[in-house]
């Protein structure tokens, strides 16, 4: 939430964020993308709870930071529930991503037995603008090819 006074007018702006994944100062590995890339450079294996089809929404760091310029600039309207992300993947693709840019990676599914829930946010007006103004820079795919061929 991001609480702003213009012109004696409160504001409020509610972000509900998808997995951040990118290069940032306080890159935390709980996230499936980042904990995916630590895996692979520390042991070369990552695991996948359940069957791999659950379904996560991912936004890069960078495309956070243009929004929230963007709502500091008074670009963007408030009062009302903004969902970003770039793309909708499930956890498997995320996997099988990581693999094309490191073939040698072993992927394990364990806890088949359990289900896990998909987390999606629905497209809104925001959602539209940053998926076209993204959709040549920033996803899953392209983070992981930059980070292992630089």
């Amino acid at each position: 939430m991001f609480y702003a006074n213009r012109d004696n007018v409160d504001e409020t702006y509610i972000f509900r964020l998808g997995t951040i994944y990118g290069f940032n100062h306080c890159m935390k590995f709980e996230g499936v993308v980042h904990k995916f890339l630590f895996d692979t450079i520390v042991t070369e294996k990552i695991s996948i709870d359940g069957s791999g089809k659950q379904h996560r929404p991912f936004i890069h760091v960078k495309s956070v930071a243009h929004f929230i310029q963007s709502v500091i600039a008074g670009k963007i309207k408030s009062g009302e529930i903004q969902n970003l992300f770039i793309e909708i993947l499930s956890v498997g693709k995320v996997a099988e991503r990581l693999k094309t840019s490191f073939p040698s990676l072993e992927i394990i599914y364990v806890n088949q037995d359990h289900k896990f829930g998909n987390l999606l946010l629905g497209e809104n007006d925001i959602t539209k603008t940053l998926l076209e103004n993204s959709a040549k820079g920033f996803n899953v795919e392209n983070f992981f090819s930059q980070y292992f061929n630089n």
